[in-house]
């Protein structure tokens, strides 16, 4: 692992922490969150990847999805999404709680990359 990606892993690990603070604006915590649904889509890097979904659930488990255009995601990037990036972007997805986003998501559940098609299954049915 490079000191790049060491470095960059340590930054979203404070993110984490900092959507578990109560001492953190909602305001921040919010714009952290959109840009973190950005690098979701332009990180190509796999552990990155992984760890940047791992943030994005810290930041839904606390509350930070009410004021996040998850329809941008949805309808604007999942569509453009190279495969990687889908995988982690259907599993966001399937954490939201919103159900509205199964029909976007049946889209890739006959895919042939077998990792798209088991990610948007698992994310219809936990919005089931």
């Amino acid at each position: 692992m490079t000191e790049e990606i060491k470095l960059t892993r340590l930054l979203y690990k404070e993110i984490r922490k900092s959507f578990r603070s109560s001492t953190k604006k909602k305001e921040y915590k919010i714009n952290i969150m959109r840009a973190l649904l950005g690098d979701l889509f332009k990180e190509k890097e796999e552990t990155l990847l992984k760890t940047i979904y791992r943030t994005i659930l810290v930041g839904i488990e606390y509350g930070i999805v009410e004021r996040i255009n998850w329809n941008k995601l949805v309808i604007d990037e999942l569509n453009q999404a190279e495969e990687l990036n889908l995988i982690y972007a259907l599993k966001v997805l399937g954490s939201t709680g919103n159900s509205d986003y199964i029909n976007y998501i049946l889209n890739y559940v006959q895919h042939p990359n077998t990792r798209i098609k088991v990610s948007a299954k698992q994310a219809i049915k936990k919005l089931s």
